[in-house]
């Protein structure tokens, strides 16, 4: 290896190493941050610090009156390809045509998914707009979400 070669790697090396510090990541502050009197700065980061967290421990998702737009459910009754009762374990006003179900245990596990045509909110019976794979069994869990 001649010494141009050798340069080059010590240089990635070199440039590699410096962008490896050890640095926690933080929120950066407006210029006008910087020019409010101390006690005001003070204030100021304090309340962002309450309101919003850091980037690593973030408490602003807790405090938003956020909809995560899924719940969880199981299969129940007598399912087939294209009909599926679910018991949902919460509550979700959302459900319904459009609304795609998710399987996450079962035969239909990570290859089975749906989108429900029509939503019976009192039955909890979805009719699916294609048939599945295989029917689902009863007691399988559902992921149902936008």
């Amino acid at each position: 290896m001649n010494i141009r070669s050798s340069l080059i790697i010590c240089s990635l090396g070199l440039v590699s190493l410096l962008g490896c510090g050890n640095s926690e990541p933080r929120f950066s502050h407006r210029e006008e941050f910087h020019q409010l009197e101390p006690f005001a700065r003070d204030y100021v980061a304090e309340v962002l610090n309450t309101y919003f967290g850091t980037p690593v421990d973030s408490v602003a998702w807790e405090r938003l009156p956020l909809e995560y737009h899924y719940t969880t459910a199981v299969v129940a009754g007598e399912p087939t390809e294209r009909k599926v009762q679910l018991t949902l374990t919460e509550e979700h006003p959302s459900i319904g045509p459009g609304t795609e179900i998710a399987f996450t245990s079962g035969n239909l596990d990570g290859k089975g998914t749906g989108w429900i045509r029509d939503w019976d909110p009192s039955s909890g019976t979805a009719v699916l707009e294609t048939r599945l794979v295989t029917a689902p069994a009863a007691g399988d869990e559902v992921l149902v979400g936008p």
